[in-house]
């Protein structure tokens, strides 16, 4: 799963950035091999999360601890469950726990105790940084930095118990579930949620977003990765000397029959850069399959603008898997064929 890092060092304008690249990849209609939960997208539209089952999709551990926190019927939460009122995160290692009565936000953290938080912006001129009037992509001379904050306080260990904090009780834990799970999925990551927020609609207009339930905004920016062979046979087509009854294209499409969904949708992202479909589904893309030669010794090569796959003629379908497979589980980073 893709989430914000809480008292991320990362400078907000690289949140902006990221923002402004996601809007571009959803005007154009290009899925992005992400996972986000379904409560980044009801942020996006506006919404609050605050119910265990809004975060199930992304925290199932957590949104089962939290319901069952819920429904206990045995007795007071406060002796079997012994939680505190408050919210742990993790950074730079260690583990933190703050207590969510107390603290409105982070910046409230930091601004009671007479700190600068470590993740707000400063420009190596001196001036702070307006998120709002700075360019998306700064120039040396105005480069933001994060500002490392060496006196970060460390309020409690991994261990549960804060002292603190007071217990939650069966009075105050609805409250407390939906405290938790709001300071989760906007509190804790406001600073930078606001930064990536602001490069989002620069492209993309708030009230567009107002069409789409979350499900099927999810859809429209990540896709869909149920891809079948059936999918893939429909839009393909053939090039170079190659037809659907071509001895190297049966073994082909035997190969890729055998292939697990995990194995498909690598296939689809040698050839076309992407392993998922558009919200549209198949029906817009397009491959085509060219043949490159002929001999044992060449493994296929692919052009994922056009979304061509080179494939050299190979004497037996054990040749052809070994180097299909090869290609495709070496076709990032250094072992590029």
């Amino acid at each position: 799963m893709t989430w914000f890092q809480p008292c991320s060092q990362e400078a907000p304008y690289k949140y902006e950035l990221i923002g402004l690249l996601f809007s571009l990849a959803m005007y154009n209609g290009l899925p992005l091999p992400v996972n986000l939960p379904l409560a980044f997208y009801h942020k996006l539209q506006g919404s609050q999360t605050i119910y265990p089952n809004q975060i199930a999709d992304g925290w199932p551990a957590l949104a089962k601890g939290l319901q069952s926190l819920l429904d206990w019927s045995e007795g007071d939460v406060e002796d079997v469950f012994v939680r505190t009122y408050d919210f742990s995160f993790e950074s730079l290692g260690e583990t933190f726990t703050i207590d969510i009565q107390r603290y409105g936000s982070l910046e409230d953290y930091y601004a009671q105790r007479g700190q600068l938080p470590s993740q707000t912006p400063i420009c190596n001129t001196g001036r702070d940084c307006d998120l709002s009037s700075s360019p998306i992509i700064p120039g040396i001379e105005d480069d933001c930095k994060a500002h490392e904050d060496a006196t970060i306080e460390k309020e409690a260990t991994t261990k549960s118990y804060h002292p603190s904090a007071p217990m939650v009780t069966n009075k105050n834990r609805v409250q407390y579930v939906q405290d938790y799970i709001y300071w989760l999925t906007d509190r804790s990551i406001e600073r930078e949620f606001k930064a990536f927020a602001h490069g989002f609609f620069t492209c993309i207009s708030p009230q567009a977003l107002t069409l789409f339930s979350a499900r099927e905004f999810k859809r429209l920016l990540e896709g869909t990765q149920n891809v079948t062979v059936e999918d893939l046979r429909r839009i393909t087509h053939y090039d170079g000397g190659y037809t659907p009854a071509h001895e190297t294209i049966q073994d082909f499409w035997r190969t890729v029959e055998d292939f697990s969904p995990t194995q498909i949708a690598s296939f689809l992202e040698f050839v076309t850069a992407s392993d998922r479909l558009p919200i549209t589904g198949s029906d817009n893309m397009y491959i085509s399959i060219q043949k490159n030669g002929e001999g044992d010794d060449r493994l296929p090569t692919s052009s994922t603008c056009y979304g061509r796959l080179l494939l050299p003629a190979y004497s037996s379908r054990a040749v052809l898997k070994e180097k299909l497979c090869l290609a495709i589980e070496n076709s990032k980073g250094f072992g590029v064929p």
